[in-house]
Parts: structure tokens; C-alpha cells; sequence
């Protein structure tokens, strides 16, 4: 930069991030390529986004956003980019100082010990809505990833249905005696039933939009190992939940006070 500041990151050229996937304490943004001037020289610029003469993605611990504001990202000269040959998983397996670093392995551990944290913490999660999404997200995904990869999933009695459009639950797979059956037993009735899952024992049983959130709500700790064991778990989905998470064990050690505290 002009005032001999640097700033580290990464790029993806002719590339974009999936600003979704960005990990918690990381920025990604848009770097724009400029049509070369009369000297030939062609600058790349930083945005918050952007679609027109995009070049690549770039992605660094740093928040930009008063610098692009301030215009000090605009027209950046080749010279001043100074790449190098490395890319994160190099950086990360120095770091590691393990001649056998595997990133793979390293995300693994690193989801382990995401929602290890979090199911110990379960007990202080709170049902509010931006956690009910997270769950509810969680465990959709999960299903698909468990039928995707091995056909069934753990918590595939979660998985729960508009009534008027249950296609999700493949009733087509199903002839009209067993949904009969299934919808006999397990008391779902269409007209009167917002929702529709298979419980437990394989019948379809009806649900209002509350006690759909209570089916989620009391399976809480099961969606979590799920996604804890889930080998295709979205990032973002654990960084939410990690998220959330963490959010309560700050307000809860936040709140907390000794015996001895006066305040």
C-alpha cells in the first residue's frame, strides 16, 4: 500500500469464492481488472463485489471495507501485488510443521472439535429463531449427504415435508396401499396437517408448524452429532452452528457472576 502497509491474502484467479463457505475471521472480495492504459499498463482494483471486468476472488484475515471506501484500493499497479507460489494448503502445512499434513484430515479434526464444542454446550442453546434455522438447515443437509453417500441417514425421521408438496419423502417409491397404510398409522391427514415426516417407526405422521419445530427442537443433540460424523458437512453449516453456539456460551459467561461479585 502507499503508506508501506501490507496486506495478506489470497486470490482465485479468474475464479469466484462461495461468499456462503467463507470461513468466520475471513473477508472475501472482488478484484476488477482495468483496461491498460497508454503506458500498456493494466491495474486491478478491490470492490465489495462486482460483476464487470471481474479477474479473481480474493480472500485475507483483514476487513477492507473503509479502505475500499476511502478509494485506496482502487487502481493497484502489478508491482504492488507481489505474488507468490504458495497457496493455503502450502502456508497451512508449514505452519503445521507436519511433512504429512493432509488438509482434508485438518478440516476433519477441525469439524470434530466444532461440534464436539457445541454439543457439550447444547444445554445452554436457546430456541430462538436464528438457532431454529441453523438446525433445521443442519439437518436437511445431513440427510441428503447420509442418502447421497450410504442411501439412509440417522436422522432421516427429521426430515420433514410441506404436506401439500411432499415430494422430498419419494412417496412415489411407495404404492398407494403402503402410503394407505403408513398414513393410517402414523394419523397424517393432508387437509389438516401443515406438515408430514416418517417417524420412527416408518409411518407418516402429520404435523403442525409447532410441533414440527418441537420435532427439531428435542432432536437438537442428534442433528449435531450427525453433522459432527457427516464426511460431506458443509463449512459454512458448522460455522454456523459453531456460531450460534458460541454466541451463548458468551452471553452465558458474560452473565455469570460469583458469590463474591458486588457488581
Amino acid at each position: 500500500m502507499p503508506d508501506g502497509s501490507t496486506i495478506n491474502g489470497y486470490a482465485l484467479d479468474e475464479g469466484r469464492i462461495d461468499r456462503n463457505k467463507v470461513p468466520a475471521g475471513w473477508h472475501a472480495y472482488s478484484v476488477m481488472e482495468s483496461d491498460s492504459d497508454e503506458d500498456g499498463e493494466t491495474t486491478l482494483s478491490i470492490d465489495h463485489d462486482g460483476y464487470v471486468n471481474h479477474r479473481m476472488d480474493f480472500i485475507t484475515t483483514e476487513d477492507l471495507s473503509q479502505r475500499i471506501d476511502s478509494g485506496q484500493l482502487t487502481e493497484i499497479h502489478g508491482d504492488d501485488w507481489g505474488f507468490t507460489d504458495n497457496d493455503l494448503v502450502d502456508d497451512l502445512a508449514e505452519k503445521s510443521g507436519d511433512d504429512d499434513f493432509d488438509l482434508d484430515t485438518e478440516l476433519e479434526e477441525k469439524r470434530h472439535d466444532m461440534m464436539d464444542s457445541a454439543i457439550r454446550d447444547q444445554i445452554f442453546f436457546k430456541s430462538d429463531e436464528e438457532n431454529m434455522t441453523a438446525l433445521k438447515a443442519a439437518a436437511w443437509q445431513t440427510i441428503s449427504h447420509d442418502e447421497q453417500n450410504k442411501g439412509e441417514s440417522t436422522i432421516g425421521d427429521l426430515r420433514i415435508a410441506p404436506s401439500i408438496n411432499p415430494h422430498d419423502l419419494h412417496l412415489e417409491d411407495m404404492s398407494e396401499e403402503q402410503i394407505k397404510e403408513a398414513r393410517k398409522y402414523g394419523g397424517w391427514d393432508p387437509d389438516k396437517h401443515k406438515y408430514v415426516h416418517f417417524n420412527l417407526d416408518g409411518d407418516l405422521e402429520g404435523l403442525s408448524e409447532k410441533q414440527a419445530d418441537k420435532l427439531i427442537w428435542d432432536n437438537r443433540q442428534r442433528i449435531l452429532q450427525a453433522v459432527r460424523d457427516d464426511e460431506s458437512a458443509n463449512f459454512s453449516t458448522v460455522n454456523l452452528l459453531h456460531n450460534c453456539f458460541n454466541r451463548e456460551r458468551q452471553v452465558r459467561e458474560h452473565d455469570y457472576r460469583t458469590p463474591d461479585d458486588n457488581r
